[in-house]
């Protein structure tokens, strides 16, 4: 689980989801069989879970879509699965946002997005119950051709997300709408070309939404002082604060390269405290 603390935007325009207080702290859980294969299990897990604060739980669920292409019978028992963990984190007051990543999804699969939005808008009708949101964790900059592709491939993404917020907003679904960007993509550590500032067309991009979020991956192991998470996410603050839109702070917490991006094996006291 990678867990998130949700910061609140002055004049942020979402009313529900998150983030909603200053106290909001979200978890995501990227690996569907915990809660396809061990319902029970995953339950206890979500007690933890709810003992340790959690308020927000980001599902992945982009196995669904491939079920969608490849095997639409499976579609209805995993969805109902996701019913489960929805109505388990109800009586958590635990809200369950649907989750999708996958990097091509904003290059080469550009379909798969919108087959997403149908995804969650079949569970609501399945399960008579809808979905805290819908964030998409869709990251380009994973690929291996992301170093010969920079340009084009932030203009796809870019495409993306205009895309996405417009079907969102025209498909009228509930609840909230975000996407996970680099802290980079305020243009000031280099990663690219000089005077690239792809954070302010994907934030205009995000008007057509009303409880609309962006979550910055500012990897690290600290968030006071020189390069540190409060340091990297000045200017994307500032930006999102412009365009209205609230932002949630991503932390990693998994065993990851380099150890400075991560609190893997430092203690729950560092973690509070970094959050604090």
């Amino acid at each position: 689980l990678v867990i998130t603390v949700a910061l609140v935007i002055r004049n942020a325009s979402i009313s529900s989801g998150p983030p909603s207080a200053a106290a909001s702290l979200g978890a995501y859980q990227w690996d569907d069989r915990a809660w396809v294969d061990t319902p029970l299990t995953f339950k206890n897990s979500m007690d933890r879970m709810h003992s340790a604060g959690v308020t927000d739980l980001y599902v992945d669920i982009t196995r669904a879509i491939t079920y969608v292409r490849q095997d639409p019978a499976a579609v209805a028992p995993y969805l109902h699965a996701l019913g489960v963990v929805l109505v388990n984190g109800s009586k958590r007051y635990i809200r369950v946002h649907a989750l999708f990543g996958d990097p091509t999804w904003a290059t080469t699969d550009r379909q798969a997005p919108f087959d997403a939005l149908a995804i969650v808008r079949r569970f609501e009708k399945q399960e008579g119950r809808p979905l805290a949101g819908v964030q998409f964790d869709v990251e380009p900059w994973g690929l291996p051709t992301w170093p010969a592709n920079k340009a084009d491939y932030v203009d796809h993404y870019l495409s993306f997300v205009s895309e996405v917020a417009s079907s969102f907003r025209s498909s009228a679904l509930p609840g909230s709408l975000g996407f996970a960007v680099p802290y980079w993509f305020d243009g000031t550590n280099g990663a690219l070309s000089r005077g690239s500032v792809p954070l302010v067309p994907l934030l205009n991009s995000l008007r057509p939404v009303t409880r609309r979020y962006i979550v910055v991956m500012a990897y690290r192991d600290h968030a006071t002082g020189a390069n540190g998470t409060i340091e990297l996410m000045a200017a994307p603050l500032a930006l999102a604060e412009h365009f209205k839109v609230s932002v949630i702070a991503g932390l990693e917490l998994g065993n990851v390269q380099p150890p400075s991006t991560t609190y893997y094996a430092r203690s729950a006291a560092d973690l509070n405290q970094a959050l604090g």
